[in-house]
């Protein structure tokens, strides 16, 4: 399988050389983001679709928590498209994001479960720096906020 590449340069997915690329994009998901596209503010907030052959494989939102503080969210890869580390560039594309528009620290909640996104976390430099107990998806689960000094 080809490894993503990431358009930043204005080109849409198709014009890439690539069979697969991940691009700043909003319009393809309104409908699933909901209240994150009625807040949208692309000033300091973004969201990169990656995708492969026409198809979504994988996103990850970058929104505004305060003046300082930006928050990564929702990082996703189809299970067919992860360990060719598409993950790892999603996170590395919100970390430029966050340093270019002057944030200071890039903060992201998980679940200890997650395993293999907790590695991308660790190895971009994020710290754990709070974790807690809780009840979703009908499991008890270890909840855990990481933090990145930007």
């Amino acid at each position: 399988m080809a490894a993503a590449e990431l358009v930043s340069d204005g080109r849409s997915c198709a014009q890439s050389d690539s069979t697969a690329c991940i691009q700043p994009s909003i319009h393809k998901w309104q409908p699933p983001i909901g209240r994150f596209s009625k807040k949208f503010d692309p000033q300091w907030e973004s969201v990169w679709i990656a995708e492969r052959a026409g198809e979504i494989v994988g996103s990850v939102f970058l929104v505004r928590a305060s003046a300082t503080v930006a928050k990564l969210c929702l990082l996703y890869v189809e299970p067919s498209n992860r360990g060719f580390g598409l993950g790892r560039r999603q996170v590395d594309q919100c970390i430029r994001f966050a340093r270019t528009k002057g944030y200071k620290t890039l903060t992201l909640w998980t679940n200890d479960v997650l395993a293999s996104a907790r590695r991308i976390y660790e190895t971009a430099g994020f710290r754990l720096v709070k974790q807690e107990q809780h009840h979703s998806f009908g499991k008890n689960l270890v909840g855990q906020t990481w933090d990145l000094a930007l």
